[in-house]
């Protein structure tokens, strides 16, 4: 336990800042994240190849995480992730790139986490 709680103290700060800069997720997501990252290597530290660094495996875990909820999303909303999540675009700016109106690109923002949450729920599970 003691192994696990130097990770913790070492990587959480990283792996939030990693997800945080990279992700446009809410602070609770964000620690989700992080809380599953942590919880995914945990359980599967027999996996960990020692050719890797510690720091690769990690992040990995977190961004494999992400990309499987991403990538699951039908094209369209795979795309307004895209510019919310990785560009940080604003509703006005994806609803021009996008050609829909802004109230739309809001609902499917608000669509769009939900799926997400049960998504990374589904892929915490795993």
């Amino acid at each position: 336990m003691e192994y696990f709680e130097q990770l913790w103290a070492e990587y959480y700060p990283r792996i939030y800042a990693f997800l945080r800069t990279g992700f446009n997720f809410s602070r609770e997501d964000l620690e989700d994240i992080t809380h599953e990252t942590f919880l995914r290597a945990f359980r599967n530290i027999s996996g960990y190849d020692s050719s890797y660094s510690v720091s690769t495996w990690m992040y990995t875990i977190a961004r494999n995480m992400i990309r499987s909820a991403l990538f699951d999303l039908p094209p369209r909303d795979r795309n307004i992730a895209f510019l919310w999540y990785y560009e940080e675009f604003t509703q006005t700016q994806i609803g021009k790139i996008m050609e829909m109106p802004e109230g739309t690109i809001k609902y499917r923002i608000f669509e769009i986490k939900k799926i997400l949450r049960k998504k990374l729920e589904e892929v915490y599970e795993r």
